[in-house]
């Protein structure tokens, strides 16, 4: 692999900091809270900070960690209104969050490059409208926020939910090669092809 993965927070709420190797870029995926431990794992120098969803504990450091460091904030598009809507990013029930006030707008199948290194950003709909997952199947990694889990799949009862749009999304991911390591919002890591023997989800069930 031409990159590190260093996972950040605990077991409740991930947030990542990519490294390409060759140049030292860095990219932080959903920082949820801008703890010191992710601040000095992120360093000075991060060049993108790459948002799977709007929900509150996947970009409540995202706009202090983007004064920290200067670096544009990427999200799928569809997602911007969750984003800034103290409602539908569930804010308004947990504590005041600040939305980073400058973004990047994604669409399904666009790229950001890291370093050397490029990922594509996939349109997982279902946890949320603009749900997406980063991904680079050189390096055999897809961070997958609140769409799928280790043995389970993000929860489709918060607004703009949809249980329809999960299965369709889920089902889309199986098309990764089994050995792409998955890397979600909450919990243990996992593999696609683990996923697809052992996650109910992942074959159309229960959602």
């Amino acid at each position: 692999m031409n990159i590190q993965v260093f996972p950040c927070g605990d077991l409740q709420e991930n947030s990542y900091v990519i490294t390409d190797e060759q140049t030292g870029k860095r990219a932080v995926v959903d920082p949820g809270v801008l703890t010191p431990g992710l601040r000095q794992a992120a360093g000075d120098n991060v060049v993108a900070i790459l948002l799977t969803h709007g929900h509150f504990d996947h970009m409540g450091g995202a706009k202090e960690l983007q004064e920290f460091t200067g670096a544009p904030v990427y999200l799928l598009a569809l997602e911007k209104d969750l984003l800034q809507n103290p409602t539908k990013n569930l804010s308004k029930f947990f504590g005041p969050v600040e939305p980073p006030e400058t973004l990047h707008l994604l669409n399904d199948g666009d790229t950001v490059a890291i370093g050397q290194v490029t990922f594509t950003v996939t349109a997982t709909p279902g946890h949320t409208a603009g749900s997406a997952c980063y991904g680079c199947e050189e390096e055999g990694v897809l961070f997958t926020g609140d769409t799928l889990f280790a043995g389970s799949c993000g929860r489709v009862d918060f607004p703009t939910g949809d249980a329809g749009a999960m299965r369709r999304s889920l089902q889309k991911l199986t098309a990764w090669p089994d050995q792409t390591m998955v890397y979600p919002g909450h919990g243990p890591k996992s593999t696609i092809g683990e996923e697809k023997r052992r996650n109910p989800y992942m074959n159309g069930g229960l959602v």
